[in-house]
């Protein structure tokens, strides 16, 4: 039968199904609403699950056709009739169907200066849609010259008309060619070439920051058919016959009018666009696969990458290859349950014990493996460094949230039996045997400082999920890396940070607007901790901005010197003593050694400027040190014990008895704080 290639062409193409005993009926003729279905389907419409409103007053919204009608209504396909009715069932005349596919199609409706067809008048409201049909070689009429254009159309004459105007059916001289043919550039019956990409802003970066028209692709389409599929694809790789991983985002099907270049615009309405934000960071190209209803395709690939950048990246490095090994589950499932969405990457490198590192993407309700590094040294800078590397480049962003996830130790050495802890990262199993590492604040700092490099900025916020970090000293040292730090003056419990709220909280708060600023996450972040271990013994978080370490180090040396000036002063000395040094509040460092060498510095502080027994040099310089750290701490909490806004300030300093200092003193001195302070002064004189 002569219909039959076309209506295996709409089948295979998903335009029709038939009937559900099996058959097509290609004789019977088709009413108004099974047009709207043809359609919708053809123009591969976002179809609604089911109508909300009835888009003319004699559909009603329970019957099958309405969400189809409801579409190409939406598509400025049909208006209806002028009394408001779409009358369903009523059969599609042949003028009718001119109508909706000219509609459905995009041309242009042409003008009649003669007859179409002998039996189309020029002043026929349908003429313009039949001359547009035949100029676009849809139609060529029957033999007699005539179109009958107030003929019903039967479901075979529909499938004819379908495959042409959406498939490209009917075209002479084609064969079907191989399926999979993906290694074929371009082939005799199509090509593309020219591929390339531009925002209205001229930049190379797709974001949330995208301007409202979106992004424009543009390549060249030479073929013979009258339509052909276009799909748009991300690709890691600019290589065509290497197409397996690569993510489709864009789809169509085009009318060959023959013009070049063709554009596909995506502005930040289509979902085509919200596809593009829902895939993961990182610099992809793109692929154009154009085919022909014969089955031959052709490929062609931009020249340079296009970056896709979230607002804010989220990146978890997790050394759990150590004692903290069983508390990693609870924290990966709780960025389980948020996951990434379109403004947000989460993504973990973790080393646990007994396995390889990995590195993962974090999906909601999965953990999608990107790479298996093997055993690796996680308190090595290069591996601190490969990490962050692979953040920056595979999961660009506006703004990044770095988090440390570990044990720590501030800057100590640990004086326990326990390990050789030291500072941060603690690694049990470095991959050589017997060997466990450790990261020094420096080391922790050069690497952090790559990272900085690479994004070409300093990073937004880092957070240590790791003991006792929150001290002026550690700070300091990564002030030229890092905007805000995130940590804690006290222990942090094994459960660690809640990932779950943090990261779900970050999610909205970006969704609402995404130029939210660091320091409204830090602030959430320090609130989000505070509100999850309310109900614990203790807990300290505080969100410190680095760019005022500067002023408050220089505080803090200036009270150094001033206590100092006045060290011939016995009442100075012996107040310095027995009553800062005694009563100010402080935190446990080593249990084994009953070590409470970090003092909270707003406290100590505190004591001086209201101690009568200072001099008003040293409570000036007290003063001072107060206001720096104000300015320097965006937020502050604190729960349990007698903790209060006058012991618990943001962030401790060193502060050692006489066998700590001997022990540490050597440590001490390698870090920017201590060269570049009278603290480390102050300190010695204090042990003499």
């Amino acid at each position: 039968d002569w219909y039959y290639t076309y209506v295996q062409d709409i089948a295979k193409a998903g335009i029709t199904t038939g009937y559900p005993d099996g058959t097509y009926r290609p004789s019977a003729l088709v009413t108004r609403a099974q047009m709207a279905a043809f359609i919708a389907r053809a123009m591969k419409l976002n179809v609604p699950k089911e109508c909300s409103n009835s888009p003319f007053y004699d559909i009603d919204t329970s019957k099958w056709y309405c969400k189809y009608v409801e579409a190409i209504k939406d598509a400025d396909v049909t208006s209806g009739y002028p009394d408001g009715s779409y009358k369903p069932d009523d059969y599609v005349t042949r003028a009718q169907m001119a109508a909706f596919l000219v509609k459905a199609l995009h041309l242009d409706k042409q003008p009649c200066t003669t007859k179409p067809f002998v039996d189309v008048p020029t002043d026929a409201w349908y003429c313009p849609y039949v001359q547009a049909l035949k100029n676009a070689g849809i139609t060529s009429g029957y033999p007699d010259g005539t179109y009958r254009p107030n003929a019903a159309v039967t479901r075979a004459i529909m499938a004819a008309f379908i495959d042409k105007a959406f498939l490209g059916g009917g075209s002479s001289g084609q064969t079907p060619g191989s399926s999979g043919s993906s290694f074929l550039i371009n082939n005799s019956s199509i090509t593309v070439s020219n591929v390339s990409y531009r925002t209205s802003n001229g930049e190379n970066i797709i974001s949330e920051a995208t301007p409202p028209d979106g992004i424009i692709f543009s390549f060249n389409v030479n073929t013979r058919s009258q339509s052909y599929n276009i799909v748009l694809y991300l690709s890691k790789n600019n290589n065509i016959d290497n197409n397996t991983n690569d993510y489709n985002f864009y789809s169509a099907v085009l009318r060959n009018n023959k013009n070049n270049p063709v554009k596909i615009i995506l502005n930040k309405e289509d979902p085509g666009f919200s596809k593009l934000l829902n895939c993961y960071g990182g610099k992809y190209y793109i692929k154009v696969r154009a085919t022909t209803t014969s089955g031959y395709e052709a490929w062609a690939v931009s020249s340079s990458p296009i970056t896709l950048k979230k607002v804010w990246t989220f990146a978890v490095y997790m050394d759990a290859d150590n004692s903290l090994d069983s508390e990693a589950d609870s924290n990966l499932e709780a960025m389980e349950n948020v996951g990434s969405d379109k403004n947000v990457n989460i993504v973990v490198e973790v080393d646990r014990q007994n396995m390889p590192a990995r590195r993962y993407l974090v999906e909601q309700g999965s953990l999608l493996k990107i790479m298996d590094l093997g055993e690796v040294d996680m308190a090595s800078v290069s591996t601190l460094e490969s990490f962050e590397k692979w953040v920056s480049e595979s999961f660009p962003a506006d703004h990044y949230f770095i988090v440390i996830w570990d044990h720590g130790l501030g800057f100590e050495r640990s004086l326990s039996n326990r390990a050789p802890s030291r500072d941060l990262l603690e690694d049990d199993d470095t991959g050589v045997a017997g060997q466990v590492d450790v990261m020094s604040i420096p080391d922790f700092a050069e690497a952090l400082d790559y990272m900085s490099q690479k994004i070409g900025k300093k990073i937004d916020v880092v957070g240590l999920d790791a003991c006792l970090m929150s001290m002026v000293e550690v700070a300091y040292q990564l002030r030229h890396s890092t905007n805000i730090l995130v940590s804690s003056e006290d222990e942090i419990l094994a459960g660690g940070f809640p990932y779950g709220t943090i990261v779900g909280d970050l999610e909205d708060k970006v969704s609402s607007n995404y130029n939210v600023s660091p320091e409204t996450i830090a602030d959430m972040t320090v609130k989000d901790f505070m509100a999850y271990y309310q109900q614990i013994t203790y807990a300290t978080l505080s969100a410190v901005k680095l760019s005022a370490m500067g002023n408050l180090a220089t505080s803090i040396s200036g009270l150094a010197e001033s206590i100092l000036n006045n060290w011939d002063n016995d009442t100075v000395v012996e107040d310095i003593k027995n009553n800062v040094f005694k009563n100010v509040e402080r935190f446990l460092v080593d249990y084994s050694n009953n070590d409470y060498s970090y003092a909270d510095l707003g406290n100590i502080a505190n004591i001086l400027y209201k101690d009568d027994n200072m001099t008003g040099d040293i409570k000036s310089s007290a003063l001072s040190v107060l206001q720096n750290l104000k300015n320097a701490v965006i937020s502050n909490g604190y729960y349990g014990y007698t903790y209060n806004s006058t012991t618990v300030t943001g962030l401790t300093i060193w502060f050692p008895d006489y066998n700590t200092f001997i022990q540490e003193s050597q440590h001490y001195k390698e870090l920017d704080f201590a060269k570049d302070t009278k603290w480390y002064d102050f300190l010695y004189q204090m042990q003499q």
